[in-house]
């Protein structure tokens, strides 16, 4: 059970975090993973993913008719993309086994969230643009050096 309270951040503090997965290995971390609260957080999106998986599998029955993430698939990229409320991303690279996952703090609430969207350049605290190079250079990585 979580008790902890949601830690403020200092000046110039971050609450965004982001934890990369190559297969079941943590290859990248970065920001304030060590803070309860994103941890908690990450760890709630990838449970998600994989009990979305044992639903689609018919290893456990769903309990919910909805949930509250939004998927694309990218044909170009070969990726599969999640957006969840209050901006926590996910971006699956099933081919080269690669899992990001990144959480920001914009309030959580429509309201904040519309708001967020307009700031022009900052939209997105400029992660999901981050999150894409990212990748990308993960997967280069990945290409280059097969088996490690």
């Amino acid at each position: 059970m979580i008790t902890d309270m949601w830690p403020a951040p200092g000046p110039g503090g971050r609450t965004r975090a982001r934890m990369v997965l190559l297969g079941e290995d943590v290859i990248f971390e970065d920001g304030p993973t060590d803070r309860i609260m994103n941890t908690h957080s990450m760890r709630k999106s990838f449970l998600s993913l994989l009990y979305g998986i044992a639903v689609e599998q018919g290893y456990s029955a769903s309990r919910y008719d909805a949930f509250g993430y939004t998927w694309w698939i990218s044909q170009k990229t070969g990726t599969v993309w999640t957006d969840g409320y209050g901006e926590q991303y996910m971006l699956i690279d099933p081919v080269r086994d690669l899992t990001l996952v990144e959480r920001n703090f914009t309030g959580n609430s429509y309201l904040s969230t519309l708001r967020w969207m307009l700031m022009g350049e900052f939209r997105f605290s400029r992660s999901l643009n981050g999150m894409i190079a990212a990748h990308a250079e993960l997967a280069r990585w990945v290409d280059e050096n097969p088996g490690e």
